[in-house]
């Protein structure tokens, strides 16, 4: 694997990473932002109809991280929300077969996990069920951990406040 100075939001859907992607952006720290909530606003916008469930529609999220990752340098302080190993939990979530852990190249230097807040909501991307959202914090912590990485737990905090640990965790 290649080694990345690249570090990774993940965490239960409506736990606040987008925000706290943002957050890092507007600091002037550079981000990916989470390609599946752009993928989804592709197709809305162009009146496309897709199936979030369907094994083709994480294939072209993966595809797209993947994507991603080679605009980057391994040497700069990226931020992504997700990685390319979320869709390994999304496929393992709706049971659908993939070759995604064949495929993982890149190394992250930190991996930063969110809870799911307590005021969660569903919207065009995070379609999931409060409870769903638990067991896919669960299988995040148990995919990470299969790759070998140790998750930093951010606290449940302002968004500010998880911006500044998130960064009081890098140096």
């Amino acid at each position: 694997m290649i080694k990345t100075n690249w570090c990774i939001i993940t965490g239960a859907p409506g736990s606040g990473k987008t925000k706290v992607i943002e957050r890092l952006s507007f600091l002037g720290y550079r981000v990916c932002p989470e390609v599946a909530r752009l993928l989804v606003d592709e197709y809305n916008s162009n009146d496309k109809s897709f199936d979030y469930y369907s094994l083709e529609f994480e294939n072209e999220i993966f595809h797209n991280k993947k994507l991603a990752e080679e605009r980057f340098d391994k040497n700069e302080l990226v931020f992504f929300d997700r990685s390319p190993i979320d869709s390994i939990v999304y496929s393992k979530f709706y049971n659908k077969p993939n070759e995604f852990q064949k495929e993982i190249k890149f190394r992250y230097n930190k991996v930063f996990f969110f809870e799911a807040l307590c005021d969660y909501d569903s919207d065009d991307v995070r379609v999931q069920t409060k409870g769903e959202a638990k067991k896919i914090a669960q299988l995040i912590k148990e995919v990470y951990g299969s790759f070998g990485y140790e998750l930093i737990s951010v606290p449940r905090d302002s968004i500010n406040m998880r911006a500044d640990f998130i960064l009081s965790n890098i140096i």
